[in-house]
């Protein structure tokens, strides 16, 4: 599954424009000293929904060799969109968090 050319250009656009302003530093700039298995799929949790944290951690992730996030997934016979999720959901249209359970694409990782 392929996101839309639209959805990847205002992302690429949003990427650039936040590093006129932002400056990231990796510690460990290497990811074959991680040992990862290749085969094997990656996923990352963001803490809250935030593009700007995305960008970064998309940005860095190229520059460590390792899988970008906003790349559809394949784990079994599941496809998800896009190897990240948040940990806590974005708020509704009244400002209130829900914090019942886990994130929905942990819940279907964990099943796959």
């Amino acid at each position: 599954m392929t996101r839309s050319p639209f959805r990847r250009l205002v992302f690429g656009t949003l990427r650039r424009l936040l590093y006129l302003w932002v400056r990231s530093e990796t510690i460990n700039q290497s990811s074959f000293t991680l040992n990862l298995d290749r085969s094997r799929p990656v996923f990352y949790a963001l803490q809250s929904p935030s593009i700007s944290d995305l960008a970064v951690l998309d940005t860095e992730c190229r520059k460590a060799g390792l899988p970008r996030p906003v790349l559809s997934v394949s784990v079994g016979n599941l496809m998800e969109p896009a190897a990240f999720f948040y940990l806590t959901p974005s708020p509704d249209w009244l400002g209130r968090h829900d914090k019942r359970g886990a994130p929905p694409t942990l819940e279907r990782l964990v099943a796959a």
